[in-house]
């Protein structure tokens, strides 16, 4: 999102530094969508210093990256591309992938096919807790070491009196 010069507290503030990795898309209108709402509200400070890396990203063809304010400072890296269509950006690998889809969460069927050159070193570990050892793209690593990480459920959040 584009930020507003000397913004309020309560307005859009320009997006600086911002690190976008490991994480782990499917089938979203449109996975990544930077610069939105160029223009408007006085919106008029793009994304500057941005990474995008080591993400997976699975589409079903009519999903794109939607770019709007061409002079967003954004760096792409080593992220994973898998299903139709093209990410129309470079910083992906193209990859074939088949998913199998959980109680909550969709999960690729091999992990193989997400082995990237480096990863991004600053996220240690994966969604489940688990240590990240080289590069795999997505949120989940594959790894046999126990899991942490729990998504929650009904009884492990909210208020006490709603359990």
């Amino acid at each position: 999102m584009n930020g507003v010069p000397d913004a309020p507290l309560t307005s859009y503030w320009q997006v600086k530094g911002g690190l976008i990795a490991h994480n782990t898309l499917i089938d979203c209108a449109s996975p990544f969508d930077i610069g939105f709402g160029a223009g408007g509200r006085g919106r008029t400070l793009p994304p500057t210093g941005m990474r995008i890396a080591a993400n997976l990203v699975k589409t079903t063809g009519k999903e794109e990256i939607v770019v709007r304010d061409a002079s967003a400072n954004v760096e792409w890296a080593e992220n994973v591309w898998a299903g139709e269509g093209e990410p129309g950006i470079g910083g992906f690998f193209r990859r074939e992938l088949a998913f199998t889809k959980g109680r909550l969460l969709s999960s690729p069927d091999t992990y193989t096919s997400l082995n990237i050159p480096v990863g991004e070193s600053s996220v240690m570990n994966d969604i489940d807790g688990q240590l990240r050892k080289g590069g795999v793209a997505g949120s989940d690593v594959g790894a046999d070491t126990p899991v942490r990480h729990t998504p929650p459920t009904p009884r492990s959040v909210g208020p006490e009196w709603m359990r």
